[in-house]
């Protein structure tokens, strides 16, 4: 018996295959061997001779407005021994033009790469390589076997371990594992292929296959990696980009206190920091800056900005939190929370939107901290800005001014 796969309430199941059925080449059921040769034997689905086999069912279009056909796919690998490789296609055109991800068995791991094959030809689009902070699928290694999922969207081409839950409720990002990688990029397809439907595979033997409907084409059906969707509104939403910008808006004249915050900016990357440096990862959950900050800001200011399992509410599913450990004085953000010591802050949907991208967060200030006006003569300054920010005559309206000083952090594409 297949795994169950979707809640009857939210009719995301387009077909199920669990190939339990009497040997045939080429398979019998709902499938066309394109090129290649294919068989079932001993009720599951095995590669003779590579080449495409893709379903013969057809999902309706999207319910969306300007939206094109996605999916979400369950598979089994079978025979997944060290050194195996399986082929899934993912968007199929034609025999010659379709998106594919090839898995292979290194170790006790599966190794993802992604691919686009247009006009015959392969183009590698990501892999361990490219994102060297992606980690391996882990095997089932006591029967050679491994669960996979696939999402595959204009905003959302992910794949996942498959976990055997299927459809939970509108628009969950299902994130089963720290191992998620996702394609920053277009996927999606704006038609089906004629007689045919989107998916398939291309070389290895597989099992309990399972064919669902996106939530970018139906609204009730989940989604695998991290969007950015409004909450007040279900049909605007977007795909978060690899590299985000943040910014110091100062919410002052900024010519009454110069400061080298007025208007800084961080470059923030997907993945975590390393040695100084940021390492790319295909799990769209958290941004960074490198370590060494940009020269308008304090050197070990550090930004983390997380993309929150949506289980919770949709206002809380995007986090920034900040941390200046050599600060010179205290600073003041956040609603109260920290991660790792940091304090952080929700998102500010009143100010923020997804198209364009615009998030907005709450205010950052800091209490004044003494410094020399001139020889033996102390005075205050706003330590946010070390350099540039003049030292004051220490009197009542200076101390509430420089209290007064806020910049807001907005998070934006570069």
């Amino acid at each position: 018996m297949p795994p169950k796969r979707c809640c009857c309430d939210t009719n995301c199941t387009i077909s199920t295959d669990d190939f339990n059925r009497a040997n045939a080449n080429p398979p019998s059921g709902s499938w066309s061997v394109v090129s290649g040769e294919w068989e079932i034997i001993g009720n599951q689905l095995e590669v003779i001779t590579e080449g495409p086999i893709v379903t013969t069912v057809r999902q309706g279009p999207s319910t969306r407005p300007n939206t094109e056909y996605s999916i979400k796919m369950y598979f089994v690998c079978k025979n997944a021994t060290v050194g195996s490789v399986f082929k899934i296609i993912c968007g199929y055109e034609n025999s010659n033009t379709f998106y594919w991800i090839r898995l292979e068995r290194v170790g006790t791991s599966m190794q993802p790469k992604f691919y686009r094959r247009s006009g015959g030809t392969d183009t590698l689009l990501m892999d361990i390589e490219t994102h060297p902070g992606g980690i391996p699928f882990p095997v089932d290694t006591s029967g050679n076997l491994f669960e996979g999922k696939i999402c595959f969207s204009q905003n959302d081409w992910t794949l996942d371990k498959g976990s055997g839950l299927g459809e939970s409720g509108e628009g969950l990002e299902v994130q089963n594992s720290e191992t998620q990688w996702t394609y920053t990029g277009t996927g999606g397809l704006g038609s089906l292929p004629s007689t045919l439907g989107m998916v398939g595979f291309l070389y290895g033997d597989f099992d309990d296959f399972a064919f669902h409907y996106h939530w970018e084409a139906k609204a009730v059906c989940d989604y695998c990696s991290c969007l950015c969707r409004e909450p007040s509104d279900v049909d605007t939403y977007a795909q978060f980009p690899e590299e985000l910008l943040l910014t110091f808006v100062p919410l002052f004249d900024p010519s009454t206190y110069p400061c080298e915050l007025n208007n800084a900016t961080l470059a923030l990357k997907q993945g975590e920091v390393v040695d100084g440096f940021s390492v790319l990862s295909p799990r769209k959950y958290l941004w960074t800056n490198e370590v060494v900050s940009s020269e308008d800001t304090p050197d070990d200011l550090r930004a983390f900005f997380y993309c929150n399992n949506s289980t919770g509410p949709v206002d809380e599913r995007f986090t920034l939190c900040v941390s200046i450990p050599s600060l010179s004085g205290t600073y003041e953000w956040g609603n109260g929370t920290t991660r790792a010591g940091a304090p952080c802050d929700d998102v500010y949907w009143a100010e923020s939107s997804c198209i364009p991208l615009v998030l907005t967060f709450r205010p950052l200030s800091a209490g004044p901290t003494t410094c020399e006006i001139s020889a033996g003569v102390q005075g205050l300054k706003n330590p946010l800005c070390p350099i540039e920010g003049p030292c004051l005559e220490e009197t009542a309206g200076n101390t509430a001014f420089l209290t007064g000083l806020q910049w807001k952090l907005v998070i934006t594409e570069p």
